[in-house]
């Protein structure tokens, strides 16, 4: 994970070296739930790896703020998908807090006394 946001992240990952691998599937999870089935993976499928260099960027949004998630990459070639692979690591991350809205008014206190 390279940026936090509130309700998004920007994650980087190096390439898969396993020969003709097509695009990637990130999986992403509020680690609350990572105790349930593996079915409430949400997925981003056809993530595309063929950008020149050695490493992929993508963007994960529709997240909630300040909530921790668990997430993975799997590669995707014309055969095969590393999909469920037990050897993925799965990385954990939290999102960042929403600030106060630019509207809110500052509180102002004063004191007052009794004589």
């Amino acid at each position: 994970v390279i940026k936090h946001a509130p309700t998004a992240v920007e994650i980087e990952f190096k390439k898969s070296r396993t020969p003709g691998v097509q695009s990637y599937t990130v999986s992403y999870r509020e680690e609350a739930s990572s105790t349930m089935n593996r079915r409430n993976w949400i997925q981003l499928e056809n993530v595309p790896g063929n950008e020149p260099g050695d490493r992929v960027r993508t963007r994960v949004s529709s997240l909630r703020p300040h909530t921790k998630y668990q997430l993975k990459v799997d590669s995707v070639t014309a055969n095969f998908s590393s999909k469920d692979n037990a050897s993925n690591p799965i990385v954990e991350f939290m999102t960042l807090e929403t600030s106060p809205a630019a509207t809110d008014r500052p509180l102002t206190v004063t004191s007052s006394s009794e004589t």
